[in-house]
């Protein structure tokens, strides 16, 4: 075998081995997609589960945050500040669901159904109250889409114009 064989030879094997390495590379990233995927939708679950918990396992909190939604000037001081922060609690949870929806992490499937349910917290008199004092505390992109939607009158008639 002469030289210039030998390096043809050594040409192929080394463009076998980048497809090869290029195929590895392809399957390890969607490995690590799906696990980004993965844990992005435990941490989302985990979030509102924190929620839902205290509110089913504190009746004086479910109390509030019924009342707070129908009528927050109906609540005591104390009670006011609690409502707040439930409130604040479900919109950090919704903006992070945004966010990572937006970023491709967080699939419409999962989204649209989610997103609808956060929308409907905006049709009580006393969540909406909290949006209107607090928006300036999301990321603009969160902000322009719950004003866009509420613009559009969907949280009043449950309307799902809610892609990216």
């Amino acid at each position: 075998m002469n030289l210039e064989a030998m390096g043809n030879l050594g040409e192929t094997i080394g463009g076998v081995a980048v497809v090869v390495s290029l195929v590895y590379l392809g399957i390890q990233m969607k490995h690590n997609t799906m696990s980004v995927r993965s844990a992005t939708y435990q941490s989302i679950v985990a979030a509102a589960a924190a929620c839902n918990v205290t509110l089913t396992q504190s009746p004086d909190l479910a109390r509030i945050f019924r009342i707070g939604c129908d009528d927050p000037e109906a609540l005591g001081e104390d009670e006011r500040v609690r409502f707040w922060f439930l409130c604040s609690q479900f919109l950090d949870i919704y903006e992070n669901l945004f966010l990572q929806h937006r970023n491709g992490t967080v699939d419409d499937d999962y989204w649209l159904p989610r997103a609808h349910s956060y929308m409907e917290l905006f049709k009580s008199p006393g969540f909406l109250r909290n949006w209107e004092e607090r928006r300036e505390d999301y990321a603009v992109p969160f902000r322009e889409f719950v004003d866009s939607m509420l613009t559009d009158g969907h949280h009043e008639q449950g309307g799902a114009r809610l892609f990216r």
